[in-house]
């Protein structure tokens, strides 16, 4: 077996290693790009269609320039207008025309080659290939060319079984005998049943399989047809292993996608079984305050498994997939005095503007404060600390300079040394502790609003530190006094309290707060879907709903009410993240509760959503 001349491999076989992977453009721009000869197409019209990067730096052609370049502008225009249009007319290449090439102002020997590039859908090619070979490059063009992509050009005589080489790529077996034996053993019966094919068909074919060396190879085989009879067999061998890499991590990728649209469904559906459980749970302790101890004991370890079921649901859907954030500009010191956390809170005096997501900072608060009790002397309350800093801090990916709101939340005691390195860390175990997911999901939530957590140690105790980034103050512009308005005599029809419409698909949550809020003094209206809510009478003062709805979503139902009620006031509720669809509604001030929340936070939080000024 001989390998085949170099010689042989000019221009003529460059342009039908083109037409070898069946005319496909992006595959045909990789190797036009990475040969390192000189090469260009050109149509009809003598106008460059696409050159390579060789190309580009022998005529000092910038990038994106090309589209107005005529081959003519750079050749002598009749010698290489004659040979493209003899080229096109009579379907036959033109090699080797020795030119002298004037480029940088000097002249250079080249050979021109010029080539017709077959056209798969007529019998007339539209294109042709120029391939500019400079003999100081010291290389055949076609060696180059398939030795820079590491594919094996070959061919195999049908009748006689030889294989005829026309290189042996860097990686690639030397010999046929090797070459017989490529493939992975599970993968040799596909591939002899694909040639197979190919043999009988007439037709192309391709193939991907394990290479016996490790790897993925792809072969791609065009038939060479003599009087209608398949007497041998083309054959274009590459590499793929960074190819089927990128195609198994786009598996992955999807497949992680519907993990995790699968997680969020799952906890959105748990969710609401948490807040019946946990809601009903504290209407029956209202009705079992006279009842014997076991009853009670009975009632307070349901609402603790509960309220421990509905943190780890939580803490899977974080972890799969942390919420974004919707910063906007509040006061500190406000927010944490409307908090319902049992702590004594001692402030500094002065406003502290901040800019963060005031649902998801609330529950980080919450759920640090949660964390911190346990660990606390016995007969001791909670102690938040806020202060205020002047620092650099290394968070939120880098150097944060400047005034921070320090807010702080001890004092722990029997804190290890390995506890306090490893605090944040998911699934950290120490003696019997185990924190599984832990607050890796609210760290990276909190960086995320450029908001840094920490625990410190400060004598014997140990405290979450959270530093928040401080706005300047600027005085709000003052409204002129509203004039008297003479006072409305009141009749029987003005209502004494609020109009509430509760929008959720799941009827037990539903029920659940249209007969909480009913007590609670509002006028209640249920809808289990956006048609039901629009088609409900109104007037409506708060609009409390579930972000997935059937239908129209949680924003755009509180949009189409808006129209009718300019001064409805949203609270917005959900399982799911809340990041999936929540967004400001235009104008109005709102809410976000995460199911499950427990019935004295919704109250809270009406009340908040109602009393809050309009924007």
């Amino acid at each position: 077996m001989e390998r085949i001349d170099s010689d042989i491999w000019s221009a003529a076989e460059v342009a039908r290693l083109l037409t070898l992977v069946e005319n496909e453009k992006r595959f045909y721009q990789e190797i036009l790009s990475l040969c390192p000869v000189p090469m260009a197409v050109v149509g009809q019209n003598l106008a460059l269609q696409s050159v390579n990067r060789a190309f580009r730096t022998l005529f000092a052609l910038k990038h994106g320039e090309t589209a107005d370049v005529k081959v003519t502008d750079l050749f002598p225009a009749l010698l290489i207008q004659d040979r493209v249009e003899r080229a096109l007319s009579h379907h036959t290449p033109d090699w080797q025309t020795e030119i002298t090439l004037w480029t940088g102002g000097t002249g250079r020997a080249c050979r021109l080659s010029v080539a017709p590039i077959p056209n798969p859908y007529g019998d007339h090619p539209t294109d042709v290939l120029i391939v500019a070979e400079l003999p100081e490059l010291g290389q055949s063009p076609a060696a180059a060319l398939l030795d820079s992509m590491g594919v094996m050009a070959w061919q195999m005589n049908v009748a006689t079984g030889d294989l005829v080489f026309a290189n042996f790529a860097p990686g690639m077996p030397a010999s046929a005998a090797e070459w017989n034996n490529r493939a992975f053993k599970d993968d040799q019966s596909r591939l002899d049943w694909v040639y197979e094919a190919a043999l009988e068909s007439g037709k192309e074919a391709e193939v991907d399989y394990r290479a016996s060396w490790g790897g993925w190879l792809s072969d791609r085989i065009t038939p060479v047809l003599t009087d209608g009879k398949v007497t041998a067999l083309r054959v274009l061998t590459l590499r793929i292993q960074q190819r089927r890499e990128r195609l198994e991590a786009l598996v992955r990728t999807r497949e992680d996608e519907a993990a995790v649209r699968l997680a969020q469904h799952v906890a959105h559906q748990f969710n609401n079984m948490w807040m019946i459980v946990t809601g009903y749970t504290e209407v029956l302790r209202e009705h079992l305050e006279g009842a014997d101890s076991d009853a009670r004991q009975a009632l307070e370890e349901i609402d603790r498994a509960a309220t421990r079921g509905a943190q780890a649901t939580q803490q899977l859907l974080q972890f799969s997939r942390p919420p974004a954030v919707h910063p906007a500009q509040l006061d500190l010191q406000e927010l944490l005095t409307r908090l319902d956390w049992d702590a004594e809170v001692r402030f500094l005096p002065g406003q502290m503007l901040v800019n963060v997501d005031a649902a998801p900072f609330r529950q980080a608060l919450l759920s640090l404060a949660q964390e911190t009790r346990p660990n606390l002397p016995a007969g001791q309350r909670l102690q938040v600390e806020v202060g205020r800093s002047m620092a650099i801090h290394d968070f939120a990916d880098g150097l944060a300079r400047g005034q921070f709101a320090t807010v702080s939340l001890g004092a722990m005691e029997n804190i290890s040394q390995s506890r306090l390195a490893h605090w944040s860390e998911p699934y950290f175990t120490e003696g019997d502790r185990n924190t599984t997911i832990g607050l890796a999901p609210l760290v990276s939530q909190l960086r995320q609003m450029g908001v840094s957590v920490s625990m410190e140690r400060s004598g014997n105790a140990c405290w979450y530190v959270l530093r928040v980034p401080l706005l300047r103050y600027v005085e709000p512009p003052r409204k002129p006094a509203p004039t008297e308005a003479a006072p409305v005599p009141a009749t029987a029809a003005t209502p004494t309290r609020e109009h509430v419409l509760v929008v959720d698909g799941n009827e037990s949550v539903r029920n659940l707060i249209s007969r909480f809020l009913g007590r609670e003094g509002y006028r209640v209206r249920m809808a289990a879907d956006s048609d039901e809510a629009l088609a409900a009478q109104g007037p409506f003062d708060l609009l409390v709903c579930d972000l997935s709805l059937p239908g129209l979503s949680g924003p755009e139902l509180a949009l189409r009410l808006q129209q009718t009620y300019p001064h409805l006031r949203v609270l917005f509720m959900s399982g799911y993240d809340a990041e999936a669809s929540l967004a400001p509604t235009e104008g109005q001030p709102y809410e976000f509760l995460q199911k499950p929340f427990t019935l004295a936070a919704l109250s809270e939080q009406v009340r908040v959503v109602l009393t809050s000024p309009s924007v």
